[in-house]
């Protein structure tokens, strides 16, 4: 088995990123659908809540995608200047708190069964 260069591990996270990111983004828009359009449709209460939060899953995703894409770019700058573009953690703490209040946001609206 032959050793593991720089090249290789570069030439696989530049492959890896790019797909790793698109599939979160699809996952949270998938979920945005089925919050914002299917879960509405099986509640007897109030709809616009599921709507809202829906919505917010969708503007997630997008950023994610969008981050990801600009992540994309950069790592690749980097790795052709031999160097490491490394993701800012305010961008991190911001998806992650936004992540943590959409959840929380869920969570709240199964308990009170709207």
């Amino acid at each position: 088995m032959a050793a593991l260069t720089q090249d290789h591990v570069a030439h696989a996270a530049g492959h890896f990123a790019p797909r790793h990111v698109g599939n979160k983004g699809r996952l949270v828009a998938t979920a945005g659908i089925g919050v914002g359009r299917i879960v509405p449709e099986l509640t007897h209460g109030a709809t616009w809540p599921w709507r809202v939060l829906g919505i917010a899953y969708g503007l997630i995703a997008v950023a994610v995608l969008v981050i990801g894409a600009v992540r994309q770019q950069r790592t690749h700058d980097a790795l052709r200047r031999g160097s490491y573009s490394e993701l800012s953690s305010p961008t991190v703490l911001y998806l992650t708190a936004a992540a943590v209040i959409l959840s929380l946001g869920a969570v709240a609206l199964v308990a009170i069964r709207l």
